[in-house]
């Protein structure tokens, strides 16, 4: 449990926010996927298995 004890800590939570992050460049995932739906709209088509 050492590195999920780590990112749990009061310090981590306070420390690396997302506005942090965001400065520093990094893009959230759901923004990253929502950019990508838009570029390719079939991926919103659902999948059918038969």
């Amino acid at each position: 449990m050492g590195g999920w004890a780590i990112a749990q800590s009061p310090i981590m939570v306070t420390t690396i926010t997302v506005k942090r992050l965001q400065q520093k460049g990094y893009v959230s995932l759901t923004t990253q996927l929502s950019k990508s739906r838009r570029v390719m709209p079939e991926a919103q088509l659902k999948l059918t298995f038969i």
